[in-house]
């Protein structure tokens, strides 16, 4: 008998669940209300030369690992380039712990250009480390600015 009244109990409360869950489930779709026609659009999540040295990185790093390399080399040559990289005029474009480097000016001490990150490094740029400097400096405070992604550097290279 009293295994009767807690089953008995037990069923009451399932349905007293589901039909609180489904009244739930109703005041959802009627207390949403749709988005002013006003709301910009999100912003691009990549910039076009961020999409480009994606691009770049991707073609060389493909064609290299199907040729069998293990540990492809840093310069990347011309024909991986995509259009926007060309339209920088590179001297040459190389990786920098994945992301892109288009190398614009160089003479015997310094190489500078462009300094492109591209989302799947774990490496955000910072002014010092390997010689680089780089502009806007992303790292302010206690903070990291990633800003466009894109930034004018300049590289030591004695």
């Amino acid at each position: 008998m009293k295994r009767f009244i807690f089953v008995g109990l037990g069923l009451m409360w399932l349905c007293g669940c589901s039909g609180s869950a489904d009244r739930i489930e109703s005041s959802r779709k009627t207390d949403a209300t749709p988005a002013p026609e006003t709301t910009p659009a999100p912003a691009p999540i990549l910039n076009s030369l961020q999409m480009a040295a994606s691009e770049t990185y991707r073609k060389y790093m493909t064609a290299a690992v199907g040729a069998g390399a293990k540990h492809p080399a840093t310069e990347i040559p011309p024909a991986y380039w995509a259009d926007a990289i060309k339209e920088l005029k590179p001297i040459r474009v190389y990786t920098h712990r994945v992301n892109i480097v288009v190398v614009q000016r160089v003479n015997e001490e310094v190489e500078e250009g462009k300094y492109i990150y591209i989302p799947i490094s774990s490496y955000l740029p910072e002014n010092g480390v390997d010689g680089f400097t780089v502009t806007p400096n992303p790292h302010q405070g206690n903070t990291y600015q990633l800003g466009t992604g894109v930034f004018d550097y300049s590289r030591r290279l004695k």
